[in-house]
């Protein structure tokens, strides 16, 4: 599995074939295929959800990075809509599809069990004893007199007069600690006993329940005793926990944690309280309460202070706000960001790793920390590119340390999430790798009953990530116990999506380049619990709700396939005949790639089967006898018999490798330098060099391969390469040593390509390809008419182009374009070579020189093949064209010359509605077009259909944040000269364009594009701005600018979108203002004050809302008047900006129902006259200065400060 792709959609430009590491499909010389291409499977997503104090479910998460492990805020409301890569009904991709209150240790979610610390000598007070009822004997003769009436007080229910009377008799702490034990007795019981009822009702009660602290305030164990009834009445059903919140609970922890700053117990039950307090979002301690910034703020300074005691105590309260995701519209923020900005750094690893390698550790505090581990290790970035938490030695090894002391569930199943993420990291230590799966491996063996969904999804996710990983593979291929048990949860659990899934992506990845775990997998009944999930979920009539499932299933037959073990048995399985009918109706160019190959393997393993049947005795003394291989290629005294030996090992297919223990491999090499000469030798060298790399694991350059059977060999070598050259070049003609030579390269070259970029290894074999370059070049020019031969060719540039460094690139690009264009030209007519050569030009989209010359070469016949029946080819031209159109200047200009253009893209684009990588590549040459030739091309694209075709696009594929951008981009370039076009769709218009405002908040770009092609469509059509004056368009507007504050593109569209609505009559005014648009648009102007397209548009709005008294005090209180002054020093040399800001200031200064206006600003008057004079011929300018001025003379203090500069203002007054 060579491939790459993205979860999310293909950037612009990459066809779904390209091959990120820059690896082509390999292929053995014995003409078994390579397993398909990841792009067909995109690694593992997020586990979504994580197990909540008591939801059952947990609400669908957007789509994020690959491989993520992400969570789920809230569980979602009653018959919510689940997305596909949601959780509850529905698994996410690889994530927990269910929460559970299941935890390791105790309290795990609730508060602290925090032990009051022991009495002081000589106390003769005695606490109930368990299970004590009301009615028993109040007290025993040593009680003191006080807690026995206490005690009777309470057992009568008399919980108000307790609290009054604490205070006036609890005059020793003795009798305060004892009070408040009895009363978290009698008050549970009793609550306990009404679970629908409040026994203690109002909110009077916390107030006289905290008089005790301020009397007590130096006694710790009062303090602790108040704090642990506060933590046990949070826990039980009725209003305590949201009355306790809502009063100054949070302030007392926050003054207690301070003063008793170095008393563990204290800040346990401190901590305890704010856990038990933040537990549920809904009516806890969450994002709204106006302290929650602080109270997190003191809990990571807790946990980061080495000296301080009770660091531990701080982590359940830290992962209770890390599930709060809710974000305020007042700042865009919510706990879970306070705490990753806390903990997202050096210090905040530091901080884990050390309270996680306390000697006290207990198991829930243990598991709280974890979970905070995992939430940081997800991606910051789509991509993953951005690492929040570092795969250190010393996280993995704390993790792996944490997993194996406790072995509980909630310890291993945080621990494997975490895991599973670092796996990603191309930094993650390869030596861990091995330790840390085992944890996960013992707890899944030694305890099957307490593996739940849940557990399964989390423990199949780290075996795939790490079989994802190059550099920690082995630790599953070499292991078949991960194997084993993988394959063994899918089978518990054959219905569940989600573990099917990520189960056989594991399978797919580990058996990619491992013979040995083929043979194990297929040994294990791999192959038959894969078809039985092919079955239980593909045949189900249910496509289109299993497409991740189809994903895994397909790359897992395909992987199995590429074995002659296992293509014989499918071959021989009713799976064949199912592989084949789904072929018939697959549509999707990925799931046909994988069922072609799974096919082809099947069929050609016959052919090798008969040539195993009709082979010599040498043969079977050779497979007899595997070890002998090298003794006797010694023994061979003639050409012939070498031959002989090496086709009989071609013929071996992989039971040969064991050929190449003892030397073998050495000696194969040898005799190949040896008889460079012989055409035979040659021929069957490289075809065995072929079948080796593709079957032997790559490991590392110059380092010894394990062989299936036992032993090692060096295969991965320089010499190796240059025996291929050796035969490249001195057999030019012959077009069979050519083939296998070629093949034998693309094999050896392959899985280096999955290596970092920067690796030594991966730029020492590119130095080494360098020597083969004019030989492969002129190679295919003896030889243009061999089909086969050009078509490897190009699979060979394909990886070449990958692989070289780019000083060495830059010396062959050119000749090497040249030929794959020569061969494009002679094969016209095959769609395969077409596709080779598309995926080939992709390894240079980032290469300036490389995309000008094609820009020049190729667009006539990318243009004709886009309405070709073959979605596939389709979907790679229109990638390598929307390239081209971006980048080339020039390349806009051949393609207008092109016979109708416009018209053949948008027919593209409607016959092949349900390929988004299509639509997003042709919304964006129909943008590179525009931005060639703006007037006429965009009534020329909306008469062709453009119009339409877009919006189709977006209703189909609004989902795709690429897809979004562009589609609104060209929409709102095409709709002015659109005519009618508006009108008529104005329906389908609205409709996209306002989902995406409400699907696209994180995606600033998007947002942008929308809401432009928005305020285009109102200046057209009156419906729209009626449409978007509604609550939830004009909500999402301002939520959006909340959330985008700093994407000054995002900004200036809204503020510009908000002007036409504020523009809209009064109702669009006030509206607006009371979802707070005028505070929004003066946080545009003061986060943007730079940017004067920002500013232009921001004031123009400010002006308009200015005009309502509600949205005057908004403006007000939010700055609006210094964000408008700022705007005039700022921009003093930008008349337009100048021109708003006094249309602004005008209406802010003037209100008309009481007829008043503010007192001017001496600072402001001389800016008025700087203006005038600086903008004398700008009539916006001077009107608009000069109507500020006039509604300024209407307050007699303004006209006395005018009257000082009077000179100066008449002067400018008669200029204008």
């Amino acid at each position: 599995l060579n491939h790459q792709a993205s979860i999310s959609p293909t950037p612009l430009g990459k066809p779904t074939v390209k091959v990120a590491t820059g690896t082509p499909p390999r292929d053995p010389g014995n003409n078994l295929k390579q397993p398909p291409p990841t792009n067909l499977k995109k690694p593992p997503p997020p586990l979504v959800g994580e197990p909540g104090p008591s939801s059952a479910s947990a609400k669908p998460a957007p789509k994020q990075a690959p491989n993520a492990i992400m969570e789920t805020p809230a569980p979602p409301k009653v018959g919510s809509q689940h997305s596909r890569t949601g959780a509850g009904s529905q698994h996410s991709r690889g994530g927990a599809a269910y929460s559970s209150n299941k935890s390791s240790g105790s309290g795990g979610s609730g508060g602290y069990d925090s032990k009051p610390a022991p009495m002081p000598v000589g106390a003769s007070l005695k606490k109930p004893p368990p299970g004590s009822e009301g009615t028993e004997a109040a007290a025993s003769r040593d009680e003191h007199p006080v807690v026995a009436e206490f005690r009777t007080m309470l057992s009568e229910g008399n919980y108000i007069k307790f609290l009054n009377d604490i205070d006036q008799k609890g005059n020793l702490p003795e009798i305060v600690i004892e009070g408040f034990g009895l009363f978290r007795h009698f008050l549970s019981r009793d609550q306990m006993a009404r679970p629908n009822g409040v026994v203690l009702a109002g909110p009077n009660w916390f107030k006289a329940a905290t008089i005790p602290f301020e009397r007590y305030k130096k006694q710790p164990e009062v303090i602790i005793a108040g704090l642990t009834t506060m933590t046990t009445l949070s826990h039980l059903p009725g209003p305590y926990k949201a009355t306790m919140t809502k009063r100054s609970a949070v302030d007392l922890v926050l003054k207690v944690l301070d003063e008793f700053a170095m008393d563990e117990s204290v800040i346990s039950a401190a901590c305890g309280l704010i856990n038990a307090l933040s537990t549920d979002e809904r009516e806890g301690l969450n994002g709204k309460h106006p302290k929650v910034t602080i109270v997190i703020n003191r809990m990571i300074a807790l946990l980061h202070n080495p000296n301080q005691v009770g660091n531990q105590y701080a982590l359940k309260p830290l992962r209770n706000f890390a599930r709060q995701r809710k974000k305020l519209i007042e700042t865009g923020r919510s706990p879970f960001m306070d705490v990753m900005d806390g903990l997202a750094n050096e210090y905040g690893t530091i901080a884990l790793v050390r309270v996680l390698n306390s000697f006290y550790l207990e198991p829930n505090i243990a598991e709280a920390g974890l979970t905070l581990m995992w939430k940081l290790s997800v991606p910051s970035d789509e991509l993953g590119s951005i690492d929040m938490f570092p795969a250190t030695d010393d996280v993995i090894r704390t993790i792996t340390r944490c997993m194996e002391q406790f072995n509980a569930y909630g310890v291993v199943l945080q621990g494997s999430r975490t895991l599973a993420n670092l796996a990603l990291r191309i930094s993650f230590p390869a030596q861990h790798a091995a330790p840390a799966i085992a944890p996960v491996k013992q707890f899944v063996r030694e305890n099957p009953r307490q593996v739940d969904e849940e557990m399964a999804i989390c423990a199949v996710h780290s075996f795939c990530n790490f079989s994802a990983n190059t550099a920690s593979r082995t630790a599953i291929t070499y292991n078949a116990e991960a194997m084993k048990l993988t394959l063994s949860l899918i089978s518990k659990f054959p219905d569940i999506p989600a573990i099917v899934d990520v189960g056989c992506l594991a399978v797919a990845y580990a058996c990619a380049h491992d013979i040995r775990t083929k043979h194990s997998v297929l040994e294990l009944g791999g192959l038959e619990i894969v078809a039985d999930a092919f079955a239980e979920h593909l045949e189900s009539g249910e496509h289109d709700l299993n497409l991740e499932v189809k994903d895994s299933i397909y790359c897992a037959i395909a992987s199995l396939s590429g074995c002659a073990r296992g293509a014989l048995h499918i071959k021989q399985s009713p799976l064949l005949n199912s592989l084949q009918n789904a072929l018939s109706f697959e549509m999707d160019p990925d799931f046909r790639m994988a069922l072609e190959v799974t096919i082809q393997n099947t069929n050609e393993v016959k052919a090798e089967g008969k040539s195993v049947e009709n082979s010599t005795a040498p043969r079977t003394q050779l497979h007899q006898q595997p070890k002998m291989f090298a003794q006797m290629l010694q023994n061979a005294n003639n050409e012939q018999s070498v031959v002989a030996l090496f086709r009989d090992l071609c013929l071996l297919g992989e039971a040969g490798l064991e050929c190449y223990n003892n030397e073998g491999f050495d000696e194969l090499t040898s005799m190949m330098s040896q008889m460079s000469n012989s055409r035979e030798v040659q021929e069957y060298g490289c075809k065995a060099l072929a079948i080796a790399f593709y079957y032997l694991p790559f490991t590392h350059i110059d380092s010894p391969t394990q062989l299936p059977h036992g032993g090692w060999a060096l295969v991965y070598q320089r010499q190796t390469i240059e025996c291929i050259q050796n035969a490249i070049r001195i057999h030019q003609n012959s077009v069979d040593v050519q083939r296998y030579a070629f093949r034998a390269l693309i094999n050896f070259v392959a899985p280096v390509c999955e290596l970092d970029e920067k690796a030594v290894e991966r730029v020492g074999v590119g130095q080494w390809l360098e020597a083969c370059l004019n030989d492969v070049l002129e190679t295919l020019n003896e030889n243009p008419a061999d089909a086969a031969l050009q078509k490897l060719g190009l699979e060979l540039f394909w990886i070449i182009f990958s692989t070289l460094s780019p000083e060495v690139l830059q010396r062959f690009k050119m000749r090497a374009l040249q030929q794959i264009f020569e061969t494009t030209r002679q094969m016209r007519d095959s769609d395969e070579v077409l596709k080779l050569a598309c995926d080939t030009l992709m390894a240079l989209e980032n290469d300036p020189e490389s995309l000008d010359f094609m820009g020049e070469s190729i667009i006539v016949q990318l243009l004709d093949s886009l309405l070709s029946p073959d979605f596939d080819l389709v979907e790679r031209t229109s990638s390598v064209l929307a390239i081209l159109l971006k980048n080339v200047f020039i390349a806009s200009g051949h393609a207008l010359q092109y016979p109708n253009v416009t018209d053949h893209l948008v027919t593209c684009m409607s016959t092949n509605r349900s390929n988004c990588k299509v639509q997003i590549n042709m919304s964006s040459s129909l943008e590179s077009l525009i931005n060639f030739e703006d007037a006429s091309l965009r009534a020329k694209i909306a008469l062709d259909g453009g119009v339409e075709a877009l919006c189709d696009a977006l209703r189909t594929h609004g989902s795709d944040p690429i897809l979004v951008e562009f589609a609104c981009r060209v929409l709102f370039l095409v709709i002015p000269s659109s005519g009618n076009h508006v009108t008529s769709m104005r329906n389908m218009l609205s409709v996209s364009l306002i989902q995406v405002l409400h699907t696209h908040m994180n995606n600033a770009e998007a947002e942008a594009a929308a809401m432009d092609a928005l305020c285009t469509c109102c200046g057209q059509d009156e419906y729209f701005k009626n449409e978007l004056i509604r609550q939830e368009s004009l909500n999402a507007i301002i939520q959006v600018m909340g959330h985008q504050l700093g994407s000054a593109e995002v900004q200036r569209a809204a503020c510009s979108l908000l002007g036409v609505l504020s523009s809209h009559g009064n109702r669009g005014k006030e509206v607006i203002g009371g979802f707070g648009g005028a505070t929004a648009v003066v946080n545009a102007l003061l986060a943007h004050n730079k940017s004067s397209s920002v500013q232009k548009e921001g004031l123009s709005t400010l002006k308009n809302l200015a005009t309502t008294a509600e949205n005057k005090r908004a403006i007000e209180q939010a700055g609006g008047e210094e964000a408008v002054l700022y705007a005039l020093w700022t921009h003093y040399k930008n008349p337009q900006v100048v021109s708003n800001a006094y249309s602004a200031l005008n209406n802010i200064a003037v209100d008309p129902p009481t007829k008043s206006v503010k007192l001017m600003n001496e600072k402001t008057f001389e800016n008025c006259s700087s203006a005038m004079k600086r903008f004398a011929k700008d009539e916006g300018v001077q009107k608009n200065v000069c109507f500020y001025l006039k509604s300024c003379s209407y307050l007699q203090g303004n006209l006395e400060m005018m009257n000082r500069y009077a000179g100066k203002l008449v002067f400018s007054l008669q200029i204008a």
